[in-house]
Order: C-alpha cells, then sequence, then structure tokens
C-alpha cells in the first residue's frame, strides 16, 4: 500500500509539475484597432471575413508568468490562406520569467473560400494547440472595369466615377465601345465566381447599350463580360450618361461622355452685292418681267455648310414641273461641303402667264417659295350659265343647262383684262348651230388693266343630243357644249275639211290645236290621192302649187297659219281636180328640227271622198260647118274615166227643109282610147270630143242642139246651144 501510494505521489508530482510550466502561460491576440482578446490552447482565433487579395493580421502574443524562464522549441503553422510574420528565426527561444513573445499570424485568401488552419506552439515541457479560422470574401476589389473604343481603340481601365470618353459623332451617325467586366479572383472553384446583377443606363438617350447577357449572370474566376455602348447624337450638343453595374450588393457606375456634331446648312440669296439669309418656308421674289421677254430675271441661291460637320446636298428641284422657271449652274450633285464650303446656283424666271408666278424650290428636305410677277395683258373671259359666274380658260369646255328644242337660253359673257399691261379686243365671234352673239360691242375696244366688256350668247337648240360650238375672243377659243332636249308631246290635232268633195270644187282645209303649244311649231301639210279609176289627177294641188304646203303655229297659238308671216293665211286654199277617188291630208310638225310626229307614223290625217257621180258637160261649141256636115264640140268630165253614149236632140227653124230628131252616138270605143292613152291623164277625166254630123239639107236651118252623155253612174244634166 505504500508502494502505491508513493507512485500515486511521483505522478502527481510530475503532473503538478508540467501543468505548473503551461499553465503559467498566458495568451492572447489582437486586430489593428482593437483591443487584446485572450485565447486558449484548443481554442480557434477568428479572423473576421477577408476580402480575396487583401489581408487581415492579428499579434499573437505568448504571456511568461512564472518565476523561471519558458524554453520554446518551435512554432508549427499550417492552413491555406495563414502567413506567419514576425516568429523567432532560430530555436529554441528562451522566453524569460515575466516577459512576452509576440508575431503576426495574416489572413491573405486569393480564393472565395474558408481558411482553416492551426498553431501548434512546441516547448520543452509541453505544446498548445490553436484552431485558425477565416471566411474569403469578394469586393469591387475583385473586379477589373475596362473599356475599348471601337474599331481600334486600346482596352482602358476605368475605376467608379470615371468616364468613358466616345469620339464626337456626327448627328445620326454612330460610335462605339466595348465594355469589359472581368472577375479577377484566381482559382476554378465554383465559390469563386461572381455574380453580376444587372447593368442599366441613365442620362441621355443618344446612348444605348447592346449585347447584354441575361441577369443575373454568374462571372467564373478570369472570365469576362463584354457589351457595346453606342452613341447616337441627335443634335450638335454635348450628351452625357452613366452605365450603372449592379454586383454583389451594391452598384458602380461609370460616366458616359460624347460630342454630337452636325453640319448647318444655311441658305443665302444675293441681294445687291451682299448674300441674305433665308429660311426654309421664305418667298424668293424675283423683279418683274414680260412674258414677251426671252432672258428673264434671275437670283443666285447660296447653300453655305456654317457647323461642325460635313454636310450633303443631295437635291436642287423644283417640287412642281413649271414653264416659267428653271435651275442653271447647278453643282454636282451629291454635294459634299466641309464646314466652311458653299455652292451657288441661279433661279431663271422666264414667265409664261401674266399675273403672279410661283414654284416651290426644293433643297433636299428645305422648300422655298419661289414667286415672280410676268407682265402683260390677261384676257380672262367669265361666263354665267346660271348658277354664278365662272372663270374659263383658253381651250377649256363650257357646259350649258340642258335647253328645250324651241326654247333659247341667253347668258351673259365678261372679257376682263386681268393683267397689268393695257390690251386691245378686235375679234369676237361664236361659230356652231344653235348659238349666237347678243349685244356685242363695237370692236376694236381697248382695255385697261382691270377693264372688261360684256355681251350675251344665246343657245337656242334646233336639235336633242349634244350641240357643240366656239366662242373665240381674240386669240382663245371656248368650246361650247349644250343640250338639245326633247320638247313636250304634240296636243291634239284637228284637221277641219268637209267629208265629202265634188270635181273641180276649190275648197279649203286648215289645221288647229286642242290646245296651246309653248314653242313655236312648223309643219307641213300634205295630200295625196287614190283614183276609183288608179289614174292620177295631176290638177288635184293647193292653190300655190303642188301637194304639199308648209304652216306654223306660232308658240301659245292653236291655229296653223300657212303663207308667209305677212301675208298668211289660216285656211289652205287646193283643187279637187276631175277623178272619183279618196283625198288623204297629213299634217305632220316639228319644233325647229326635232319632228313631233315620228317622221308621219303618228301624223294627224283627215280622208274626204270625192265621189263617182254621172258625166258633166261643162261646155258645148259648133265646130266647122260645111254645106253637108256640121261638128259639134262637146267639153266635160266624167271622173269615173268612162263614157258609154252621148244623145243629141237637133232642132230646126219651122221653114226648114231639116227634119229634127235625136241621134244616139255610141262613144264608148272612142272614150275608152282615149282614157287609156297617155294623152288624157294630164287632164284627169276631162276631154273635149268632136262629133261630126252629114247633114242632107240646109244646115243652116238648124236651130239648136241639147247634148246628154251617159257612164256607168248615170246621165248628166242636158247641154244645149243655139246653132244659129
Amino acid at each position: 500500500m505504500n508502494s502505491r501510494l508513493l507512485t500515486l505521489a511521483i505522478l502527481a508530482t510530475a503532473v503538478s509539475t508540467k501543468a505548473q510550466s503551461i499553465d503559467d502561460l498566458t495568451y492572447s491576440y489582437a486586430f489593428s484597432g482593437t483591443g487584446a482578446i485572450a485565447i486558449t490552447p484548443n481554442a480557434t482565433l477568428a479572423f473576421p471575413s477577408t476580402v480575396v487579395g487583401t489581408s487581415t493580421s492579428a499579434v499573437f502574443t505568448i504571456k511568461n508568468g512564472r518565476a523561471a524562464d519558458v524554453t520554446l522549441n518551435s512554432i508549427a503553422f499550417s492552413g491555406p490562406g495563414f502567413l506567419l510574420t514576425g516568429a523567432p528565426s532560430s530555436y529554441p527561444v528562451t522566453i524569460k520569467a515575466g516577459t512576452s513573445l509576440g508575431f503576426n499570424i495574416s489572413f491573405s485568401p486569393l480564393i472565395l473560400t474558408r481558411g482553416q488552419g492551426s498553431l501548434v506552439l512546441n516547448y520543452v515541457d509541453g505544446q498548445a494547440v490553436f484552431a485558425l479560422d477565416g471566411q474569403a470574401v469578394a469586393s469591387l476589389q475583385s473586379f477589373i472595369f475596362s473599356y475599348i473604343i471601337n474599331p481600334s481603340g486600346n482596352q482602358t481601365a476605368i475605376a467608379s466615377g470615371q468616364t468613358v470618353p466616345f469620339p464626337a459623332a456626327a448627328v445620326g451617325s454612330s460610335t462605339t465601345a466595348t465594355f469589359i467586366i472581368r472577375n479577377n479572383i484566381t482559382g476554378t472553384a465554383a465559390t469563386s465566381s461572381l455574380t453580376v446583377s444587372g447593368i442599366s443606363l441613365t442620362g441621355d438617350p443618344a446612348f444605348a447599350a447592346s449585347g447584354l447577357p441575361l441577369f443575373p449572370a454568374a462571372l467564373a474566376p478570369q472570365a469576362e463580360i463584354r457589351f457595346t455602348l453606342t452613341f447616337t447624337p441627335a443634335s450638335a450638343t454635348a450628351s452625357s450618361g452613366a452605365v450603372n453595374v449592379r454586383l454583389l450588393d451594391s452598384s458602380i457606375t461609370f460616366n458616359l461622355q460624347g460630342q454630337g456634331l452636325a453640319s448647318t446648312l444655311k441658305y443665302e440669296v444675293l441681294s445687291g452685292s451682299d448674300f441674305q439669309q433665308i429660311q426654309p418656308e421664305d418667298k424668293i421674289t424675283l423683279p418683274p418681267v414680260a412674258v414677251s421677254t426671252t432672258t428673264g430675271t434671275s437670283a443666285t441661291i447660296r447653300i453655305r455648310n456654317t457647323g461642325t460637320a460635313s454636310g450633303r446636298v443631295a437635291a436642287i428641284a423644283f417640287s412642281t414641273t413649271t414653264n416659267s422657271f428653271s435651275l442653271l449652274e447647278l453643282p454636282g450633285l451629291p454635294a459634299t461641303l466641309a464646314p466652311g464650303d458653299a455652292v451657288t446656283f441661279v433661279i431663271v424666271f422666264t414667265p409664261k402667264s401674266v399675273g403672279d408666278n410661283s414654284v416651290r424650290l426644293r433643297i433636299d428636305n428645305a422648300f422655298f417659295n419661289v414667286t415672280g410677277v410676268g407682265l402683260g395683258p390677261l384676257l380672262q373671259i367669265s361666263v354665267d350659265t346660271g348658277a354664278g359666274s365662272v372663270i374659263v380658260g383658253n381651250n377649256g369646255v363650257l357646259s350649258i343647262p340642258n335647253t328645250i328644242v324651241g326654247d333659247k337660253r341667253t347668258f351673259p359673257v365678261s372679257v376682263q383684262n386681268s393683267g397689268n399691261l393695257p390690251t386691245a379686243v378686235n375679234a369676237v365671234a361664236v361659230t356652231g348651230p344653235s348659238y349666237s352673239i347678243v349685244a356685242i360691242p363695237n370692236l376694236p375696244v381697248r382695255l385697261e388693266a382691270g377693264d372688261s366688256i360684256n355681251f350675251e350668247v344665246t343657245f337656242a337648240p334646233t336639235t336633242t343630243g349634244t350641240i357643240s360650238g366656239t366662242l373665240q375672243v381674240e386669240d382663245q377659243s371656248i368650246t361650247l357644249r349644250g343640250v338639245g332636249a326633247t320638247p313636250p308631246p304634240l296636243p291634239g290635232v284637228t284637221i277641219n275639211l268637209t267629208d265629202q268633195l265634188q270635181a273641180q270644187q276649190q275648197p279649203t282645209v286648215s289645221v288647229v290645236l286642242s290646245q296651246t303649244y309653248p314653242y313655236d311649231l312648223t309643219g307641213v301639210l300634205t295630200m295625196s290621192f287614190t283614183a276609183d279609176s288608179l289614174v292620177d289627177d295631176t290638177s288635184i294641188q293647193y292653190a300655190a302649187g303642188g301637194r304639199t304646203i308648209a304652216f306654223r303655229i306660232p308658240a301659245n297659238t292653236t291655229t296653223a297659219v300657212f303663207g308667209t308671216q305677212e301675208s298668211g293665211s289660216t285656211q289652205a286654199l287646193f283643187q279637187v281636180g276631175t277623178i272619183s277617188g279618196k283625198l288623204l291630208f297629213t299634217a305632220t310638225f316639228a319644233v325647229a328640227s326635232v319632228d313631233l310626229t315620228s317622221g308621219g307614223s303618228t301624223a294627224p290625217t283627215k280622208t274626204s271622198t270625192i265621189a263617182a257621180v254621172a258625166p258633166v258637160i261643162s261646155s258645148l261649141k259648133p265646130g266647122i260647118r260645111t254645106t253637108t256636115s256640121i261638128e259639134i264640140l262637146v267639153s266635160g268630165y266624167s271622173n269615173t274615166r268612162e263614157l258609154s253614149q252621148m244623145v243629141f236632140v237637133f232642132t230646126g227653124t219651122p221653114s226648114g227643109n231639116i227634119t229634127a230628131g235625136t241621134l244616139n252616138a255610141n262613144v264608148q270605143s272612142a272614150f275608152d282610147g282615149w282614157y287609156q292613152g297617155t294623152s288624157s291623164k294630164t287632164f284627169g277625166s276631162q276631154f273635149t270630143a268632136s262629133v261630126v254630123f252629114n247633114i242632107s239639107g240646109d244646115p243652116t236651118t238648124l236651130q239648136s242642139v241639147a247634148v246628154t252623155a251617159t257612164n256607168s253612174k248615170g246621165t248628166s244634166a242636158p247641154k244645149s246651144i243655139a246653132l244659129n
């Protein structure tokens, strides 16, 4: 038992001695700006988060608080990112009683990772172990920002708040720069990737970004994001903007700066010996000149570039076709004008019309109003056809409202000198059917500027449809175009004539409307004859001759007038003739040349009958007498154009030696030959028959003779004559 206790005592002494040498040592560390922090063996020295590429240092202190010295044989140090500096360069090292030993421990991470290590202090009589721990973090220093001005610039580093300077660019053109964001962390671990949350632009809209990746974008170590910044100035002014890059939990801003360049084209017109500036839409007025000139007047135009960039003139032209203005001495187009350069050209005014002449001058997108006054007279023709006065130009067409045939339309015409010099009107005429001039002044007439003459033109259509004519005033010609409208229908018509006519009568016929007609009517009353014997009677005709007679019915009356205006009659006299048959009267009507009776197909008619009757003996005459014969000449007509018998009744003197009596003569054969021959046709049914009687005795004792004639319709009344 004593032996056991002794052993324990020895062990206790040994442990006690060993513990004494360790326990009397104390440890602490301190970071810059902080107080000392006590730490015991087997504890952890925790470094604050440290940005990759930077260092965090701690001063580690060993304090010997025992009465005896302590011997440090070595310091063992391990762990990525940790560095030991300021430690003894040779061992063993004696830490005297009551003194301290210090050195530096640094955490300097090169990659985004957690750093872990150990610090081992080896003493003669023991060992003290401490754990090391540090967290590497990223920061803006983990990125490198740069740009390249395209197309041939060098890569230039840029820090927050600095500026990307774009080269000056012409308005409407563009310059570009490539912007680069690089992850500058080394290593390949996934934890070394950095994230770009977004990229945006602010400021002048002249700046734009393109080629951006989808966000958030992971950026591996030593990898890059490249995108394009474009500067497109809209005006010749300085432009500024910014690129905002959002990364980690913060953002960084880079400035953008650019200058717009533009040409400034100024337009000038030569006035005297100096050029005067004009603005688009201004008026360029050329001096007045006579329309008869061949040289005209002119104006010199200058285009000058007063801007900061080259300008371009691509087009110089009139916006519309013109015969009065022309362009001369034009520069070669397109023309490029460097700042300060200029080109000129000439506008020539050779007016083709009197008064104000104008045209639009186009210089690329700038327009100017070019005007000039042509000097000379100008005859302007104004016409009022009922809807107000209108000006009708040379070779123009004047449409006249539809006018009923038989009516007329008169419209005023004014010829005014609308020019600025006097002239004379020598000739005014109108041509074409249905057109005429009324109240034309005595010509020639001198017209001062603004003076006028007036007259009227009448349109009186004679046919339906379009009727054209021409109004001529000096060298100006106007086409007149009117339409003759169909007149109203003819009212009812009555031809007044008895139904029965007698041979050799001279009756009259008249034509009467059932109501008045608003326009003058002209007409023709035609008679036609149909003989029972199929032989025309040429003696049937009007008293004036022929079988047609013209008539007129004045507007708003009802009765036809035959003959001239002065000696006209409302009755037309005609000869009936000597042949039986039917007499047909047909009346046709027209207003001017418009037939109202459709060429006669609907014309009113009247039929009268010349009845077949017994012969008529109109005269008896004694003919040639001899001592043995006597000739009796019998004249008359048989309107049936046939005669079969004549009866002669002779009477003698009481003392005569001739026995009186009745003689029947069969004359049919003779009359058939007469009526069927061509000679009789001109006489109708008239005849003169020569009948010769042979006498035995003294013919002078015959006192008288009475004659009757017989045809198929009966016997004529007797006709007698005295023979002595």
